[in-house]
């Protein structure tokens, strides 16, 4: 029973860590995410067709050092996604603000929180 216990234990701290940056990313601590929905993925900045709430997208802040196609890993309590930024967010004030899609918000927490903060990210080089 005992042995058991350490396994899991050992199991779950490796796939942590497993999860976490390496030393060749560009890692932040401090995020923050909240999502958008309906018109408001029309015309995205990054151009190309609208997203749906369903894919797994964000926008950022003019003032983040994302680009556009930028592939962005967030990580919240255990959970990860991976985003590809694909509009800018006028109204996101922090450059660490990252405006997602729904269904890549859900990826992290629930819909009903609306704002999440202490969000690790990083983007692989």
């Amino acid at each position: 029973m005992r042995a058991a216990f350490v396994i899991g234990l050992f199991v779950a701290l490796f796939s942590v860590v497993l999860a976490l940056p390496t030393s060749n990313s560009k890692r932040g601590t401090n995020g923050r995410i909240t999502f958008y929905t309906g018109d408001m993925l029309n015309a995205p900045a990054c151009g190309g067709p609208a997203p749906t709430d369903e894919d797994m997208i964000c926008a950022v802040p003019e003032n983040s050092g994302h680009e556009c196609g930028d592939r962005i890993n967030l990580w919240h309590n255990g959970k990860t996604v991976t985003v590809t930024v694909r509009d800018k967010c006028a109204t996101c004030t922090e450059p660490n603000w990252f405006d997602l899609s729904k269904g890549a918000f859900s990826k992290l927490a629930d819909l009903d929180l609306g704002i999440v903060d202490d969000i690790v990210f990083w983007k692989d080089f």
